[in-house]
């Protein structure tokens, strides 16, 4: 009985645990993987910098900080939204280095704001993974669900005239 239960439960609330993780991975992160085959545009970079922090202990983090012309075709500034950050002051000015002051550069608009055009293959992949794993474990729990119930009412009887 108790067997019963968690295969006819536990399948269909695993299918949606895995649902909350596939909208998760479509949502998180900078860019967000539905934002993949989102709008794109030029624009033009105006300076570049690496900015550095303290982290825990007194150790230091480097940002790669690439400023653009935001909207484009404007001189207001606006900070590439990147994954640019490093532990090595000189793994972060190579980071910079592929940007140039004055370059027309493609950047990915989200939410009317700019990010570097990299393909994250990986979040792009675990999203697909998990929306799949996700409609599979939830149609599975669903067919036993249904497949588990007992009948409405008992045989009928057919009666004939």
């Amino acid at each position: 009985m108790l067997t019963t239960l968690a295969l006819r439960f536990g399948v269909l609330a695993l299918g949606l645990v895995f649902g909350a993780m596939a909208v998760h991975s479509w949502l998180a992160g900078r860019p967000p993987a539905w934002s993949f085959a989102g709008p794109r545009t030029t624009t033009e970079v105006l300076e570049t910098s690496v900015h550095s922090e303290r982290i825990g202990r007194g150790s230091l983090r480097h940002h790669a900080v690439v400023q653009v012309a935001w909207p484009p075709s404007s001189q207001p500034l606006a900070s590439l939204h990147t994954r640019f950050s490093a532990y090595r002051q000189a793994e972060a000015a190579a980071l910079v280095a592929a940007y140039t002051p004055g370059q027309r550069i493609v950047v990915r608009v989200v939410d009317g704001l700019p990010h570097a055009d990299h393909h994250d293959r990986f979040q792009l992949l675990h999203a697909v993974a998990m929306s799949l794993l996700s409609l599979f474990a939830t149609a599975l729990g669903a067919l036993l669900f249904v497949a588990g119930r007992p009948p409405a009412a008992g045989p009928r009887e057919v009666r004939t005239p």
